[in-house]
C-alpha cells in the first residue's frame, strides 16, 4: 500500500507526473488499511482537490491491464476522513483528483469509502468515488465493487460509486454493490458537468437518496445529475430509490444552461421516490431555448414507483421522464407506475418552466408508450399499502403518453403512439372510454392508436416504431429490431444497437385480462426489491397539479 502511494504521489514535491507511465503489474490487497487524507506521504488518496486555488492533480497515466487478459484489482481498500483535514483532500477515492492529462485505466477496485463532510465552498466542485474523486481527464474501463456511503454532518456532496464529479471522459466503466448520499448521487457518476463525458457505462448497484430538509434532489442508476454533459450508451440494472425529487433510472436530474443529453441509454430497475421520477431521467429541464435539455432513444422496462406507502404527496411520475420543459423524443416505455397523481405513458407532466423572467416549454414528440394501464387513485398496488378506500380522490391527469401538459410550445406533443387497449382508471374504474381529450392539457387518450393481439389484428413493428430502423449517430445506427415481427405478446421489442447488457427482457406484456387472468394473477409477476407487483407488468401512474411553476430539484 504505502509502495503504492509513495511511488505514484508527488503532490508534495510539485510533481503531478504529467508523461509519466505507471504499470500494474499484479494484484494487491490493502487488507483494509486506511486510505486517509490525513496528510501522511503514503497513507493518502493520489492527487487532491482541496480548494478552487489549491489544486494538486495527478496527470500521469496508471494502467492496471493484466497482459493475460482483464485487469488487475486492488481490493481491501478503505478511504475514509476524520471530521478535520488537515490537507484539505476534500475529493476521495482511492485517486483523489485526476488533472485533464491524467488518466485512469483497466482497473478494478474493490473496498469502501466513507465522506463524513466538507465546508459549503467545497460542496459543488469536490466527489467522493470508488476509483476516483474528481476526474477532469480520463477513467477508462474501470470497476468499483462494495459501499460508498456519504456520513451527514450539515452539508452533502457529489457522490458517485466509480467517479464522484466528471468534468473529463468516463468510458466504459462500472459499478455495483451499494452507494448512499444525499444530492447528486450516481451509480457510475455523480455529478457530469462542464462537457464531461459518460459512455458505455453501466451500473447494477443498489442506489439510497436521502432527504435531509430541503436536500436529497438528484439521484440517478448511472448519473446523479448531468449539468451540460453528455450521458450516452449507458444502462441501470440496480434499484434507485430517493426521499425527495428528482430521482431517474439512468439519470437524476438532466439539466443546465448549455447542451445537456442522454442519449441511447435504458433502465431495467425499479426506480422510486415522491417527486420528479422517471425510468430514465428524472428531471429533464431546459434554462435556455437555444440549448435544451434532450433525452432521445432511450427505453425503460423498470418499474417506477412512489416507494415508501407514506408518500401521499408523489407528483409526476413517468414511463421515461418525471417532469419535462425540454425534448423528449424517440423512446419507449412498458413498466409498473404507482403514484398519488400526475403520471403518464412516456412522461409525467410535460410543463412551461419560468425562470429570471424567461420561460421555455416542452416537447414530446414520436414516442411509443406499450403499458396495459395507467391507474390514477394512489393506491400503491403493493403490499402493505394503505386501503383503496382511504385513498385520496384524486386520480386525474393519467395519461397514456402523457399525464398533464401545461406546455406553451407551438406543439407539445406530435407524432406519439399508445396501446390501444390501455386502461386508464380512476380509483380502479377503467374510464378509458369515458376520457377525451382536452384542448389544453392533450391528456388522458393523446397518441395514435397500437393494435397489440390483444385489441385485434395486431400492427407491425415497422409501422409502430416508424423511421426509428433508419435513425443514425454519425454512422452507428441507432435502433436494431425486426420489423416484420408483429407487435403480440413476447414480441421482442427494439434494442439499442452498440449498447451492452441483456436487452433481451423487452419483450412486449401481454393483457392481464385475457382469457383466464385477473389483476391478481396472470401469467408473472415481477419480484422487485422485496415486493411483489402482480399481474403482467401493470402501469399505474398518478398525477398532479402542485408545484407547476417550479420543480424541486
Amino acid at each position: 500500500m504505502n509502495h503504492l502511494s509513495s511511488c505514484v504521489k508527488g503532490e508534495s514535491t510539485g510533481n503531478d507526473h504529467y508523461g509519466t507511465f505507471f504499470k500494474l503489474t499484479d494484484n494487491i490487497d490493502f487488507e483494509g488499511q486506511k486510505w486517509t487524507p490525513t496528510g501522511e506521504e503514503g497513507k493518502a488518496p493520489i492527487g487532491y482537490w482541496a480548494s478552487s486555488s489549491d489544486l494538486r492533480p495527478f496527470n500521469g497515466t496508471f494502467d492496471g491491464a493484466n497482459p493475460e487478459g482483464g485487469c488487475y484489482t486492488i481490493s481491501g481498500l478503505d478511504v475514509s476522513n476524520p471530521s478535520t483535514i488537515p490537507d484539505g483532500n476534500s475529493s476521495l477515492g482511492l485517486f483523489g483528483y485526476v488533472g485533464e492529462n491524467g488518466k485512469v485505466k483497466n482497473l478494478n477496485v474493490k473496498g469502501t469509502v466513507t465522506r463524513t463532510g466538507l465546508t459549503e465552498d467545497q460542496r459543488d466542485e469536490t466527489g467522493i468515488g470508488g476509483v476516483v474523486g474528481r476526474n477532469e481527464g480520463t477513467v477508462q474501463d474501470c470497476s468499483f465493487s462494495g459501499d460508498i456511503n456519504e456520513v451527514f454532518t450539515g452539508n452533502v456532496w457529489t457522490v458517485g460509486g466509480v467517479v464522484g464529479h466528471n468534468e473529463g471522459t468516463v468510458q466504459g466503466c462500472s459499478a455495483s454493490g451499494t452507494i448512499t448520499g444525499i444530492a447528486r448521487v450516481g451509480g457510475v457518476v455523480g455529478r457530469n458537468a462542464n462537457g464531461g463525458e459518460v459512455s458505455d457505462c453501466f451500473n447494477t448497484s443498489t442506489i439510497t437518496g436521502l432527504r435531509l430538509g430541503s436536500e436529497g434532489l438528484s439521484i440517478g442508476g448511472v448519473v446523479g445529475i448531468n449539468d451540460n454533459g453528455t450521458v450516452v450508451k449507458c444502462y441501470n440494472n440496480g434499484n434507485v430509490t430517493g426521499q425527495h425529487s428528482s430521482i431517474g433510472g439512468v439519470v437524476g436530474r438532466n439539466a443546465g444552461t448549455g447542451n445537456s443529453t442522454v442519449s441511447r441509454c435504458y433502465n431495467t430497475g425499479v426506480v422510486s421516490g415522491p417527486y420528479n421520477v422517471g425510468g430514465v431521467v428524472g428531471l429533464n429541464l431546459s434554462y435556455s431555448d437555444s440549448a435544451k435539455a434532450l433525452v432521445t432513444d432511450c427505453y425503460n422496462i423498470g418499474i417506477v414507483t412512489r416507494g415508501a406507502a407514506s408518500d401521499n404527496d408523489a407528483a409526476s411520475r413517468g414511463g421515461v421522464v418525471g417532469y419535462n420543459n425540454g425534448t423528449v423524443e424517440y423512446t419507449y416505455s412498458y413498466c409498473t407506475i404507482t403514484g398519488v397523481y400526475n403520471a403518464g405513458g412516456i412522461v409525467g407532466l410535460n410543463a412551461m418552466y419560468s425562470y429570471g423572467g424567461s420561460r421555455w416549454s416542452g416537447e414530446v414528440k414520436d414516442c411509443v408508450s406499450l403499458a396495459w394501464m395507467v391507474h390514477g387513485d394512489g393506491h400503491p398496488l403493493i403490499p402493505g399499502g394503505p386501503p383503496r378506500d382511504i385513498q385520496p380522490s384524486v386520480g386525474l391527469n393519467v395519461g397514456r403518453v402523457v399525464g398533464l401538459n401545461t406546455s406553451e410550445a407551438t406543439v407539445p406533443l406530435a407524432g406519439n403512439k399508445a396501446r390501444a387497449d390501455m386502461e386508464l382508471r380512476i380509483k380502479g374504474v377503467n374510464h378509458a372510454g369515458d376520457l377525451e381529450d382536452d384542448d389544453k392539457q392533450l391528456t388522458t387518450r393523446h397518441g395514435e392508436d397500437v393494435k397489440t393481439n390483444e385489441s385485434g389484428a395486431p400492427d407491425l413493428l415497422g409501422d409502430v416504431f416508424d423511421g426509428w430502423a433508419y435513425r443514425k449517430d454519425g454512422d452507428e445506427p441507432i435502433w436494431r429490431f425486426n420489423t416484420d415481427d408483429l407487435l403480440r405478446e413476447g414480441v421482442q421489442l427494439p434494442m439499442l444497437d452498440g449498447v451492452g447488457g441483456d436487452q433481451t427482457k423487452s419483450r412486449l406484456p401481454g393483457h392481464p385480462h385475457a382469457p383466464g387472468q385477473t389483476d391478481d394473477g396472470g401469467g408473472c409477476g415481477c419480484d422487485a426489491g422485496g415486493f411483489t407487483v402482480p399481474g403482467l407488468l401493470a402501469l399505474a401512474f398518478m398525477m398532479g397539479i402542485k408545484r407547476l411553476r417550479r420543480p424541486r430539484g
